[in-house]
């Protein structure tokens, strides 16, 4: 009888960490800037723009991701007369919105050569998860620097 009683209160315990968060639908339309505090302009590839903000949203926690992408590079040619590349996304994720202690996910992600894309992807989502613990590259100096993510995501 102890045990059927200890292992309904951890169950009840585990259920009620998660009480106040919710799914949430996240839809985002922005564009991602050319122009650097250096001076220096920079064009995305949309594909890439794709494919790097979809593994952001996943090591995140998110899902039911689209994202799509237009402008920026075609075949290897800046736009003419448009320098940025225009991203569309929708997907869901899990917030807290009682500042509950939920259950929390340790999450982490190196992007290689790729620092300034995945800065400005990031200040786009940070305000969409539940985060603790975030240590992130904010800024980027030069084309060839890393982007590093560490934190706890609500799960």
């Amino acid at each position: 009888m102890k045990s059927l009683i200890l292992v309904a209160t951890l169950v009840f315990t585990s259920a009620s960490f998660s009480l106040g968060a919710t799914k949430t639908q996240m839809n985002q339309n922005f564009f991602l800037s050319s122009d650097f505090d250096f001076g220096g302009k920079i064009y995305f590839n949309c594909r890439s723009v794709e494919d790097q903000f979809t593994t952001l949203l996943k090591t995140l926690g998110a899902s039911d991701i689209k994202v799509s992408c237009t402008g920026g590079i075609t075949e290897g040619v800046p736009p003419i007369g448009w320098d940025n590349a225009s991203v569309t996304a929708s997907y869901t994720t899990l917030q807290d919105n009682t500042d509950s202690q939920g259950a929390y996910k340790a999450v982490k992600l190196n992007q290689f050569d790729s620092c300034f894309l995945m800065t400005q992807l990031f200040k786009q989502v940070e305000h969409s998860f539940s985060m603790k613990d975030l240590k992130v590259t904010r800024s980027c100096m030069e084309a060839d620097e890393a982007f590093h993510l560490q934190a706890e995501v609500l799960n």
